[in-house]
Parts: structure tokens; sequence; C-alpha cells
């Protein structure tokens, strides 16, 4: 995988599952879910709001509600898989999907599937 981003634990003690291993996590469930997530491109943010950079705080999609109700008063990781471009400049096929991985449990939370 590469272009791996991961922010260190600014949110206290209570995290218990590394970025390492929420990837590890991600990159199971991304596979059951059908994406061939060795192969792609890969993001982990850590963060405590039930907004991130995938599910905005002022959505009013039912969407990204019921998803935004599963990370309210979670610390998780956001791990986001995307295609890599090829070598010919295009995108390889997939679209890209976020695994939400609780830092304390190792739970997933939620998911988010692009097209």
């Amino acid at each position: 995988m590469a272009g791996i981003l991961i922010l260190n634990d600014v949110f206290g003690n209570g995290m218990k599952i590394s970025n390492k291993k929420a990837l590890l996590i991600a990159v199971g469930e991304a596979t059951k879910l059908g994406y061939e997530a060795e192969h792609m491109n890969v993001e982990a943010i850590l963060y405590k709001t039930y907004w991130n950079s995938i599910l905005p705080k002022d959505s009013t999609s039912e969407y990204d509600l019921e998803r935004q109700n599963k990370l309210k008063g979670k610390i998780y990781w956001a791990v986001y898989f995307y295609p890599r471009p090829s070598r010919e400049g295009g995108i390889v096929k997939g679209g890209d999907v976020c695994i939400f991985v609780d830092s304390t449990t190792g739970d997933i939370l939620a998911d988010y599937r692009g097209e």
C-alpha cells in the first residue's frame, strides 16, 4: 500500500488500537466488501468528532446521518482507501471506501463506500 498518513495519539490515553492495527482491521473489512485494499492508496486519521473529512458536519443526507450517529462519542480511526492512478495517468478500476475503526475496541463502527 502507498501513501499512508498517520496521526499520533493526540486524544489521550484511552486509545488501545494503534494506527497499524487499525489499518490491518480496515484492510480486512475493505477486502470483505470487495475492494482490492492491498493495491490501493490509504490514509488513516484519528478523529473524536462525529464528522470528519468523509462525513461533513452539516450533512442532511440520511446515509451520512446514520453513520454519524454510530461515530458520536467515539474516538476512531477513519481509514480511507482510494484507487491509485495508473502509469498512463488514468485511475485504476474500483471506487473508494472509508472504514471507521473504534480506537479502543477495534470494532468496525461504519463504512462509507464511494463509486
